[in-house]
């Protein structure tokens, strides 16, 4: 197949921002629905800079275990306090995302950090002393 046009970076970029948000969309009404789940972390440094990952483990409507890739970022400061203002702040980014859709008013759904809490069962983390004191 010849292709002969070129999409803009314009569009592309467009298109990966959608996608970003999306996918925080699918993880709020994942995590809205959802009984239980728990939560992990794990670094690794690459070239002199931590980088955090952080996955949320559940299961789906379909009745399977799911991991999701939540975020993946640099990590400034490795205080446990600073680990929990992340993990608080990127579930309130997903939630705002989300309860502010038309899906979740039509679904009669919403996400709160309480919610977010209330349903978190267990907290996985790398043998570190920061990851031990936020578990």
């Amino acid at each position: 197949m010849t292709v002969e046009e070129r999409i803009s970076h314009n569009t592309v970029a467009r298109a990966v921002a959608e996608r970003g948000v999306a996918a925080k969309m699918q993880m709020a009404y994942q995590l809205a629905e959802a009984d239980s789940f728990t939560a992990s972390s794990d670094a690794t440094t690459h070239k002199h800079t931590e980088v955090v990952a952080h996955y949320i483990n559940l299961v789906g409507e379909d009745g399977k275990h799911h991991s999701q890739l939540l975020r993946v970022h640099p990590a400034a400061d490795h205080s446990s306090q600073a680990r929990l203002d992340n993990w608080k702040k990127q579930i309130m980014e997903i939630a705002d995302i989300f309860n502010r859709s038309p899906m979740a008013k039509r679904s009669k759904t919403a996400l709160k950090y309480a919610d977010f809490i209330r349903g978190l069962r267990g907290l996985n983390g790398d043998h570190t002393g920061d990851q031990k004191k936020l578990a």
